[in-house]
């Protein structure tokens, strides 16, 4: 290693000096970067499909690949229940993987009004 080499040690907030405010919209922001990119892909082999992950190229089992079930269990954790909502409209995750009941992604309330829904 050259002297003009940086050397980086580990990603925490104690060495970026950073609040741990700024740590949480990294993480939301780095989970929700991995949600958009880890999705379903399938493979076909002399007719067979198997469906793999098209970002890592991962197995996809029941949750997805272990980079996307890290992704949503983060994004749970960091996201208001605001955020869940919006990533499930965006089809990032379902319904079910944000925690949310059924048809919560898509209550009266949160309704653009471009579509011709006024609250009341």
């Amino acid at each position: 290693m050259t002297s003009t080499m940086i050397r980086r040690g580990p990603a925490s907030a104690e060495t970026r000096d950073e609040s741990p405010g700024q740590e949480r919209h990294r993480r939301r922001r780095a989970a929700k970067f991995d949600l958009r990119f880890h999705y379903a892909w399938t493979r076909t082999f002399f007719g067979f499909g198997r469906r793999v992950c098209m970002c890592c190229g991962k197995r996809w089992g029941r949750d997805g690949c272990a980079a996307r079930a890290a992704a949503i269990q983060d994004f749970k954790e960091l996201a208001t229940t605001a955020e869940l909502r919006q990533a499930a409209r965006e089809h990032l995750l379902t319904e079910a993987e944000a925690g949310l009941p059924p048809g919560a992604a898509y209550a009266y309330r949160d309704l653009p009004a471009a579509m011709g829904v006024r609250p009341l």
